[in-house]
């Protein structure tokens, strides 16, 4: 609207997502500005003559399915100068005039936005904790604006106010996926909105008759964007499913096989995200869809998830004794960017039941979570595994190794009967396969165990067991660790 004083011949909205075919364009952009084509010459030819001498803006919205019209918009450029054009697309046109602007979701409150506390507010003031998120966030004010539009009286409760947050991250800001969120607030309470969101597309959709049917549910939008790609991108996109917290370039083209030209192709249509010089992700949302799609193609997940767990394992193995150095703050960098797909992979090889990947990644995971200081979460991603192979003879010495793992990180918890159990479980085990450097892992650590209690005798005799078996073996960590423990006890 600002804008249509600038142009002497106006500003005009071509829309473009009923076109079937780029042929159409000249007639989209004929009747946008009120022209009347003549017989026997070409739509395209008579567009531009009548454009030539104008000054006009014309904005095309919705190019992405057909971009070959892009070649009349150049022939727009150069024979008639005075027209400006706004174009909307999912994929670049790759015309040489062409100034790309990104443009994403609402601005929406992150974890680390809000101060400690900010959800425990007393009631009464908890309208106010709204109104300040809808001055602050785009996303939360959208949200507000659609709500009260069906429901004038609405007013969030103290308990709805976090919800609220969590829906807007959950659509990552996407207005649409904020305005159907909204839509559902007359049949659920926000708490219902987020969790049915978490595990289903199908919540965020509107039944509104006036609503372009492609827009009337967030799958519907999505599956247009995937009707346009070809087989390649459409396999490479639900592979790039199975990934969390965002990938690399090496990651995605190790785990899918594709080649970098194809996942450029997907940056390019804006279905994958750049969100570093080397770093790429997908919506939330869209990662939903793409997984739905992978798991159609039963055979092609599997393999895609096993491909993911087996990189990363690979990953956890070369970065481990990098952890063990002086000064291993940079694998520690890198393993936290990728904590979320290092969890996944763990995750697999636990559930699928995949000794060599659990053998490469139990190690760095434990050395990982020790160096980061975050033991309880160690505690709960290993955890799991002890249920899972208990009492299966095929997996003694892997559990043992888990159990020794669980153990060391619950004695930096100061939970000294768990830590106690976890690795006297262990040491048994390996005792009885007559593992020396694993024994001396968990005579080490049950030495400490019993000096943080105060039995210092126990300490010595475990310290000097220790001692022993680690210089018969060679073992100088653990010869270093239990001179330690000796000269402490």
């Amino acid at each position: 609207g600002e804008q249509i004083g600038n142009f002497a011949h106006g500003v005009n909205f071509v829309p473009l997502a009923s076109l079937d075919s780029p042929d159409l364009l000249p007639s989209a952009i004929a009747d946008a500005v009120d022209f009347s084509f003549r017989e026997k010459v070409a739509p395209e030819e008579q567009i531009i003559s009548y454009l030539r001498e104008k000054q006009i803006l014309l904005v095309l919205d919705n190019m992405e399915h057909i971009l070959e019209g892009a070649k009349l918009l150049a022939r727009l450029l150069h024979l008639a100068p005075g027209v400006i054009l706004l174009v909307t697309s999912r994929e670049r046109l790759n015309l040489r005039e062409e100034w790309l602007l990104a443009v994403g979701g609402l601005s929406y409150p992150i974890p680390g936005d809000l101060a400690p506390g900010w959800g425990e507010r007393s009631p009464a003031d908890h309208a106010d904790v709204a109104a300040e998120l809808s001055e602050t966030y785009a996303a939360v004010d959208l949200f507000m604006q659609e709500v009260r539009r069906r429901q004038p009286g609405f007013h969030l409760s103290p308990k709805a106010v976090g919800d609220l947050v969590r829906i807007v991250q959950l659509v990552e800001g996407l207005p649409l996926g904020v305005e159907l969120a909204a839509a559902s607030t007359g049949m659920r309470t926000c708490e219902e909105i987020a969790d049915e969101i978490e595990r289903n597309l199908d919540i965020l959709s509107t039944d509104l008759r006036n609503v372009p049917r492609r827009q009337r549910s967030i799958r519907a939008t999505f599956e247009h964007s995937w009707e346009l790609l070809s087989q390649e991108e459409r396999d490479l996109l639900a592979q790039l499913s199975v990934f969390r917290g965002g990938f690399s370039r090496e990651a995605a083209l190790n785990v899918t096989s594709s080649p970098f030209s194809l996942l450029q192709a997907l940056v390019q249509k804006s279905l994958v995200r750049r969100i570093g010089s080397d770093r790429y992700g997908l919506h939330g949302l869209l990662a939903q869809f793409a997984a739905d799609k992978l798991r159609d193609g039963l055979v092609q997940r599997e393999h895609a998830v096993i491909r993911h767990a087996r990189y990363y394992a690979q990953l956890l193995g070369r970065e481990g004794p990098r952890l063990k150095e002086a000064r291993g703050r940079e694998p520690l960098r890198r393993l936290t960017l990728e904590l979320e797909n290092v969890r996944q992979a763990w995750r697999t090889a636990v559930t699928q039941n995949s000794a060599s990947l659990a053998e490469e990644s139990v190690e760095t995971l434990y050395l990982f979570y020790d160096r980061a200081c975050r033991f309880k979460e160690g505690v709960d991603l290993l955890s799991p595994a002890v249920d899972r192979w208990k009492g299966d003879e095929t997996r003694r010495r892997l559990l043992a190794k888990v159990l020794a793992r669980v153990g060391a990180l619950r004695l930096q918890l100061s939970d000294y009967p768990g830590a106690r159990t976890s690795l006297e479980q262990a040491l048994d085990i390996d005792e009885s396969l007559n593992a020396a450097a694993d024994q001396v892992f968990c005579l080490i650590h049950l030495s400490a165990v019993a000096r943080r209690q105060g039995d210092y005798g126990e300490t010595a005799r475990l310290s000097a067991r220790a001692l022993d078996l680690s210089r018969r073996a060679g073992d100088l960590w653990g010869e270093t660790h239990a001179l330690l423990h000796l000269g402490l006890a």
